[in-house]
């Protein structure tokens, strides 16, 4: 099961179960302590945070 965003660009995947509850799950992002500092991986997180907070 894809979140609707991840599906769209997909015309051969189509709706499961429309008008359904969403499901909610935990997601985890893990990274090593050493790169905590690092533009990159504060980009990363930054952008994965925005996604998933985004309501769907």
């Amino acid at each position: 099961m894809l979140p609707d965003f991840m599906a769209e660009s997909d015309s051969a995947l189509v709706v499961a179960a429309a008008g359904q509850q969403s499901v909610i799950r935990d997601v985890w992002l893990v990274f090593h302590t050493d790169m905590k500092g690092s533009a990159a991986i504060r980009a990363v997180v930054k952008s994965i945070r925005e996604e998933f907070i985004t309501p769907f």
